[in-house]
């Protein structure tokens, strides 16, 4: 038999109570230990796909890229390109106030994280309610096209940020958007180096030619600056103690309208009535040519009024009927041949935009003759037609940019990429249909009043500027890649890309919405978005 002492069952005891300690202390560091995740996640560069365990790739093809990715989290190095995707969808700033998110859609956006105050005594100036985290948006790239399949972003070795995309029908990558559309950006000409991406604490979101470098490639967001007293921080919410109030501004060509306008009063004014519990107001100009009126055998003023009363009924505030030759004008000040880049076209877009406007001026002068406001607008062509679903109309918080106007995209129709007095290239515009406040789409229906002074300045024929615009009006359709557009000046005087010139020029913002079911319907039944094409209509 063997004795065991007392000392010695003492001392083996110590032994393992020591050797316990010691384990937990070191699992306790590696728990706490703050060299983690923030200073990865803070990062991108073509050796960080943001895991701890490096994966080597000899190709520079993104799919042999996706496919060597192991499960681990975080990448600490990655020899080819980093990536953004579902997996990994954000990247943060060391304070967690940034956020640079890939969402599910495909729209790359800038977050920054706010202290969100619910309610506040009036008196005591006391938070009534908990305190809770609100993501504030600053920059996006309108990519979020909803498509089915893959979005992606990735760095190139040239330090240039892309978003792409692969829809389940296509057997390649697309660019959709990339950093070299902003005018600041430019690619690095060493090829040795290795950009990287850093959202500083700040909340500045640059490229720098490598880690260890000043070279600054692009700087896609400034730092964002703060009071002293932080106050600027903090956001509080309130109501205006009713509901929101929503006026409908149709214009255009009658069209297709006796049918497109029952899904306007199903899928719009049904839907907003019932969730806001507040009617919603109709304002239409049209003309009395290309009217389709089935089954009525003369198509009128009278004819067009009775269609528009019989389907908007009480919601129809007000709607006029002219004669084309009424309202159309020539594009003022010099002829349009003058201005060859644009042409002929510029006295249809001037009576075009006067459509707009004239539509707008009813709504106006209707606010004027009640007595109130309304908090939002959305403008209609009378023959789009919302044959599917569409989400709800955002409504804006307190933290949210009220200076973002809301485009919705025509469904699955073709990318367009437009340029701007700021020099940088926007994705996905539309002229279409807009929604936002009272304020911006004002702004919007009063293009008209401005439209022939700013073109004339963009092209050089304006006498009383001492030069014309440093950037031009500019349609890009195609493909976008490391140097921009690909293919520049597809359309100089697109209307698309005039409207959003327009807009970023007065201080709005426009943010693409994709998921919106809407097409024009065309007289023969079909949509636009029906051209054969699975992608580019």
């Amino acid at each position: 038999m063997v004795h065991i002492s007392k000392k010695s069952s003492s001392c083996s005891f110590i032994i393992i109570i020591v050797f316990g300690i010691l384990f937990s202390l070191i699992g306790l560091y590696y728990i706490v230990s703050p060299k983690a995740n923030y200073e990865i996640l803070s990062h991108l560069t073509l050796g960080n796909l943001l895991n701890v365990n490096p994966v080597e790739s000899t190709s520079s093809n993104v799919d042999d890229i996706l496919a060597a990715k192991p499960t681990i989290r975080y990448r600490s190095s990655l020899t080819l390109n980093n990536i953004l995707d579902a997996k990994h969808p954000e990247l943060i700033s060391p304070n967690g106030r940034f956020i640079l998110r890939l969402e599910s859609s495909g729209n790359l956006r800038y977050l920054e994280v706010l202290d969100l105050q619910t309610k506040i005594d009036s008196i005591t100036n006391n938070v009534l309610s908990k305190t809770y985290l609100f993501e504030k948006t600053l920059f996006f790239t309108s990519t979020g096209d909803s498509w089915p399949g893959e979005h992606i972003v990735n760095l190139t070795a040239n330090g240039v940020l892309q978003v792409r995309a692969k829809p389940t029908f296509m057997t390649e990558w697309k660019t959709t958007w990339t950093s070299s559309l902003s005018a600041q950006c430019k690619k690095s000409s060493i090829a040795s180096n290795i950009p990287i991406l850093v959202i500083q604490n700040s909340g500045s979101l640059a490229i720098y030619a490598h880690k260890n470098s000043s070279e600054k490639l692009c700087t896609l967001h400034r730092e964002v600056i703060y009071q002293t007293n932080n106050m600027s921080t903090k956001i509080t919410t309130g109501s205006k103690g009713k509901s929101p109030r929503l006026a409908i501004v149709i214009a255009g060509l009658f069209r297709t309208n006796t049918i497109a306008c029952v899904s306007h009063v199903e899928k719009i004014i049904k839907k907003w009535q019932q969730k806001h519990d507040n009617l919603v107001d109709v304002f239409i100009f049209t003309y009395v040519q290309d009217a389709h009126l089935p089954g009525v055998p003369i198509v009128n003023k009278e004819a067009i009024l009775a269609a528009l009363k019989s389907c908007y009924k009480d919601n129809l505030k007000g709607a006029h009927v002219r004669n084309v030759a009424e309202i159309e004008e020539p594009f003022p000040g010099i002829p349009a041949s003058a201005i060859g880049q644009c042409g002929p076209k510029l006295n249809r877009l001037q009576s075009q935009l006067k459509t707009v406007y004239l539509a707008g001026q009813i709504m106006r002068n209707y606010m004027l003759s009640e007595g109130f406001t309304y908090d939002y607008v959305l403008r209609l062509r009378p023959d789009t037609d919302v044959w599917g679903t569409i989400p709800d109309l955002p409504i804006f918080s307190a933290a949210d940019n009220e200076a973002t106007i809301y485009l919705p995209h025509p469904f699955r129709e073709h990318y367009y990429w437009c340029a701007h007095h700021d020099g940088r290239i926007r994705t996905g515009i539309t002229d279409q249909l807009a929604y936002g406040t009272l304020s911006a789409m004002q702004t919007y229906l009063n293009m008209y009043l401005e439209y022939a002074d700013m073109v004339r300045i963009v092209t050089g024929h304006y006498t009383d500027v001492w030069k014309k615009a440093k950037h031009n009006i500019m349609g890009c359709e195609g493909t976008v890649g490391e140097n921009g557009c690909d293919r520049p000046n597809a359309d100089n005087c697109a209307i698309e890309c005039t409207v959003s010139y327009y807009l970023v020029l007065h201080g709005l913002e426009p943010e693409i919405l994709w998921t919106w079911q809407q097409n024009v319907l065309r007289v023969g039944g079909a949509h636009s978005k029906d051209c054969g094409r699975p992608f580019n209509c």
